[in-house]
């Protein structure tokens, strides 16, 4: 949500004085303020996670006042989404920044961008990276454009780190001449990728035209990519399921699975429920209709249960989020 000027600047204003002033609060005050930030902070991050950042920006704001550096970086990229400020530095977004860079927020130093701010991101990251962090790896490799910084990542069998340096031998086929060699270490990161249920590895499998994945590991990824909680995966596994077409221009793709109604119906009923009041799915309300219809009193139960287990898979599963990384603005 995009907040008055003035209704900013006076909850800032607010925020602030009241963490200065903590120690001097009485316990019941400051339990208040503790419960506002914890729950703002945890809504907040759901909210940016989902990638609802007008909504997010709002919840962020309390633990970004409170001082914490995530939050500050995560409302920069709010403010980055909604004004622009990927390419312009914004006054709001910037002020985000300098406050998560001033705790080594090592991702806020690299988007600054200065000379300053870039050599300290570089050293922070250099340490990380020495005692076996991914992402400051990635740092690395972004800031010096040195590949062994990936491979060293992918060499601990990360999975985000597999799929980065697949996804890099094919934007750099210059890095691996053999196109024979790279088309297989592509496929052979990718799919090691996919098997630790990394969603972008997933769908590289299932939707690259370059893929060499066979229909039937195809019909064990979609199930995979849907388990993870993907949209476009529960909506390819659920049309797929029902034998209907995603674009009534086409004909449906159904990986060769077997029409299985209930659960389909559980598949696209888990994402109309999340995203109808937020983000509504052109005609899944409709499909989900059609479906409902199309089941008798056994299979509406089958479907009852098979809503319950897929819950079960998505809230299990190992949860990605990708971080927003730019360094310094771009002059256009």
């Amino acid at each position: 949500m995009i907040i008055d000027t003035k209704v900013y600047e006076n909850l800032y204003t607010l925020i602030s004085q009241l963490h200065e002033q903590k120690a001097s609060l009485t316990e019941p005050l400051k339990t208040s303020l503790s419960e506002l930030i914890n729950t703002s902070k945890e809504i907040g991050t759901a909210l940016f996670h989902q990638e609802r950042f007008e909504e997010a920006e709002f919840y962020l704001t309390f633990p970004g006042l409170a001082g914490e550096a995530e939050a500050q970086y995560a409302m920069a990229t709010c403010t980055g989404y909604q004004l622009g400020a990927f390419r312009y530095p914004f006054a709001r977004t910037v002020g985000w920044l300098r406050l998560a860079a001033a705790q080594d927020h090592v991702l806020a130093l690299m988007w600054l961008g200065d000379t300053q701010s870039l050599a300290k991101a570089k050293a922070l990251s250099t340490e990380g990276a020495a005692q076996g962090d991914i992402q400051s790896m990635f740092n690395l490799y972004t800031l010096t454009q040195d590949i062994t910084w990936l491979t060293k990542a992918a060499d601990t069998g990360n999975p985000r780190a597999l799929y980065k340096l697949a996804q890099t031998y094919q934007k750099h086929p210059g890095l691996m001449p053999d196109a024979l060699e790279r088309t297989a270490t592509i496929e052979a990161l990718c799919a090691r990728a996919a098997d630790s249920g990394y969603p972008w590895a997933l769908a590289d499998r299932l939707f690259s035209p370059t893929s060499n994945a066979t229909m039937v590991e195809k019909q064990r990824r979609l199930a995979q990519l849907a388990w993870t909680g993907d949209q476009n995966g529960l909506l390819e596994y659920g049309y797929a399921l029902a034998a209907l077409p995603r674009d009534n221009t086409k004909p449906a793709r159904t990986y060769g699975m077997d029409r299985d109604l209930p659960k389909a119906y559980a598949a696209l009923k888990f994402e109309w429920d999340r995203t109808a009041t937020t983000r509504p799915v052109p005609g899944l309300e409709e499909a989900i209709d059609f479906i409902s219809h199309q089941m008798n009193v056994d299979e509406h139960d089958a479907a009852l249960a098979s809503q319950s287990e897929l819950k079960s898979k998505i809230a299990s599963s190992v949860k990605y989020h990708e971080p927003k990384v730019v360094v310094g603005y771009s002059p256009y």
